[in-house]
């Protein structure tokens, strides 16, 4: 009679063999499954994402449709600076990878100027008024003077109060002035961008006159422009209260000028002195 162990140990590599085999197959299943999977869903093929902002939306649909992207106008924002109904920001980012069909979420800039309430700055300081009106969007325009006991102090304005104005309205100011508090000094704006110009400028009391060079062709290149040159110079000779500073605009720093030496009050160069 054969010994119950020796049937065991035949059987023992035929069950390795199954067992071999039947994982093969499964591995076999998985990769198939994997394949057809990246097939019907693509996840192979990619596309770049193009740059959408500062195009219009037929100009942007009519990318996406190529590169089979689908956008989505998630918000809106108002932004001077960029043309009205144009794209202001996307994600994804332009230069991502991303599957064909994905959708693009983008925030068009507004189709039209906001408005806002004009506000009664009668009575206010200039700085006073120049913060609220600034703080609207709107502009602080020509300061003209008029004698009064208050200097500096608003009498009037251009545009009534509570009417709809849309943001970046020029408003001008009247102001009044003491005639013994007629004279002011020129600051100094070099270098400072023409923003910052005509608020420095604004808040001394004076008003200004822009002349551009060569290098500034554009609204873009005045934003990026900076002082270099003005006339009156800064505490060279005294200016009245609503004088025009003329401010000259560039985009090349090799024009601006070279830091001057400290001079002491008397007007003695320090590296002049023993």
């Amino acid at each position: 009679m054969p010994k119950k162990g020796k049937n065991t140990d035949l059987k023992t590599p035929s069950l390795r063999r199954n067992l071999l085999g039947g994982l093969i197959f499964v591995v076999g299943l998985l990769l198939v499954i994997r394949i057809v999977l990246l097939i019907v869903t693509q996840h192979y093929k990619t596309v770049t994402v193009p740059d959408f902002t500062g195009l219009q939306m037929d100009e942007v649909e009519s990318m996406a449709r190529k590169d089979g992207l689908r956008m989505i106008a998630s918000d809106s924002v108002y932004v001077r600076s960029v043309d009205k109904g144009a794209v202001f920001s996307q994600n994804p980012s332009a230069g991502s990878k991303v599957k064909k069909g994905r959708a693009v979420y983008i925030t068009l800039n507004a189709s039209r100027d906001k408005e806002v309430m004009m506000p009664d700055v009668t009575g206010y300081s200039l700085r006073q008024a120049i913060v609220e009106l600034t703080s609207r969007g709107l502009v602080v325009g020509d300061l003209r003077y008029v004698y009064d006991i208050a200097t500096d102090n608003v009498l009037g304005q251009s545009r009534p109060e509570g009417m709809l104005v849309s943001v970046g309205t020029v408003v001008d100011l009247v102001l009044g002035l003491d005639p013994n508090d007629t004279f002011v000094t020129a600051p100094n704006v070099i270098g400072q961008s023409l923003d910052a110009a005509i608020n420095t400028l604004k808040t001394n009391s004076l008003n200004y006159s822009v002349h551009l060079d060569n290098t500034i062709s554009s609204e873009k290149d005045i934003e990026k422009a900076f002082v270099y040159d003005q006339i009156p110079e800064t505490h060279i000779e005294p200016a009245n209260r609503g004088d025009y500073v003329d401010i000259y605009l560039t985009l090349d720093s090799g024009k601006l000028p070279s830091p001057s030496l400290e001079k002491d009050p008397s007007g003695v160069e320090e590296d002049e002195q023993i």
